[in-house]
């Protein structure tokens, strides 16, 4: 009974975690997806000398889940900032906007303090002006659903664990 039990069992761990990775991939690339918009349109136009930045209302990034917004210069010299944490305007790491330059943009998670998550999404720009785009959202939603997704996993192959077991015991079949 078990030579024939535990590869099943092996054969369905391979199975659902490959299927809880995959969306739960999914879940975090969907996260930078507002991101992307807003730091790609921004960065278009600051870079042909528009300047339209959005909402200057601070927004703190411990509680909310809206969209922040930093813009930096070329000197990676803050020129907009609507994120607030602490009672301050934090700014991601130094490397995020190199890596950026380099590539022309960067996503990451950024986590500014223990307990604040935020999909980050930084692009560079090069035209009339030259600088970077920030934009970063929290993630709080999708770390819920993550959990979820892993609750739910482990329920589904438990239940596949036990049928398999029910029917090897009973030899069904």
């Amino acid at each position: 009974m078990i030579k024939k039990f535990l590869p099943n069992v092996i054969l369905m761990l391979v199975i659902f975690g490959s299927i809880y990775i995959l969306f739960q991939q999914v879940l975090r690339f969907n996260a930078n997806d507002p991101q992307i918009q807003m730091s790609t349109d921004l960065a278009l136009n600051l870079a042909n000398g528009v300047i339209d930045y959005p909402d200057s209302r601070k927004i703190d990034i411990s509680k909310s889940l809206s969209p922040v917004t930093i813009v930096l210069d070329d000197k990676q010299r803050v020129l907009f900032n609507n994120a607030s944490l602490d009672g301050k305007q934090p700014v991601p790491p130094k490397g995020v906007f190199d890596f950026a330059k380099t590539t022309s943009d960067n996503r990451i998670t950024w986590q500014p303090k223990p307990g604040v998550r935020l999909a980050l999404v930084v692009k560079y720009f090069d035209g009339r002006q030259k600088g970077y785009v920030a934009v970063a959202r929290s993630l709080t939603e999708v770390e819920n659903r993550s959990a979820a997704l892993l609750r739910m996993t482990v329920v589904g192959l438990a239940i596949a664990i036990g049928t398999t077991f029910w029917f090897s015991i009973f030899k069904w079949g």
